[in-house]
């Protein structure tokens, strides 16, 4: 039996989420506070979840040759992902106080990325996600996906440079109310505007409001899980993405509006964990739930 793969494409940082009720200030301390240190990163984030979730990932993400590297190399390894590796010249860090819904983030390591698209050989894949950094490469990938007749999906968190011009090579658009207010655009106009630029899937993710999406011309509304208390949302949408895309992966005929329900089910058990790559639920989890909506 073939089996089926995805491509991640994007930024890889070093999550350090915080569990704490306040930063000191001036000569004073915390102890005591929980912590969680993850992968992240929209891609990486989204192709953990696919990996636990039993499907081989590989990602084309940056690198940098310095002691941090070393650490996430090693939690690459332990997620079963393979690397395809883009220089750069040093590893981005991020750290994470959440609040519920809210979080703040702290975001170290403004880096050069190397701008060569990597050869990969794309035919052993069934769908490649991007997460819309690394605009060039993405580019290209991306045309080099279409050229194959594989699915490919985008994470538009934001308008970035280049998008325009990428979403005529992207299948599946979940983009953020962000994007739509970057676009100026309500969120019915941008399911449309992504419709019209050639997506054959579009949907905006709203937090704890669902999610509303457009696919064969129908609009569909899904609403978030109920009665759930949030400990934190970092990584939820990347949660949300890895997990569409693992239920494609093993139910190709089923509809997306299906693959985003199922997607629902996970992220809204993931926020309940404090971090990201950790807080991805197990299969059994998820089946679990499953059954109780």
């Amino acid at each position: 039996m073939t089996i089926k793969k995805a491509l991640f494409v994007g930024n890889t940082y070093l999550d350090i989420t915080l569990d704490t009720i306040a930063i000191p200030l001036g000569d004073n301390k915390l102890r005591d506070q929980k912590y969680a240190v993850n992968l992240g990163g929209n891609a990486t984030v989204a192709g953990c979840t696919v990996s636990r979730l039993g499907s081989k990932v590989e990602i084309v993400t940056p690198m940098a040759n310095d002691d941090l590297n070393v650490l996430i190399q090693e939690l690459y390894k332990k997620e079963d992902i393979t690397l395809h590796a883009i220089q750069a010249s040093k590893t981005s860090l991020s750290v994470i106080i959440p609040n519920g819904i809210q979080r703040a983030i702290i975001l170290c390591g403004d880096k050069d990325v190397d701008n060569k698209t990597p050869t990969i050989d794309l035919s052993k894949f069934k769908i490649i996600h991007f997460d819309g950094h690394m605009p060039e490469i993405t580019l290209e990938l991306a045309k080099q996906a279409k050229q194959f007749g594989i699915l490919t999906s985008l994470d538009g968190g934001t308008v970035r440079t280049g998008t325009q011009e990428l979403l005529k090579y992207i299948d599946i658009a979940v983009v953020s109310e962000q994007f739509c207010d970057d676009l100026e655009l309500s969120h019915k106009d941008t399911l449309e505007y992504l419709a019209k630029q050639g997506c054959k899937v579009s949907a905006i993710t709203r937090g704890i409001r669902g999610v509303i999406g457009l696919e064969d011309g129908e609009f569909f509304k899904i609403p978030a899980m109920s009665e759930i208390k949030v400990k934190d949302s970092t990584g939820a949408g990347d949660i949300f993405h890895g997990a569409y895309v693992s239920n494609y992966l093993k139910n190709e005929s089923e509809s997306f509006k299906s693959h985003f329900e199922y997607a629902n089910i996970v992220a809204g058990l993931a926020v309940q964990r404090l971090g990201t790559v950790s807080s991805i639920p197990s299969l059994e989890e998820i089946e679990k739930q499953e059954t109780i909506n």
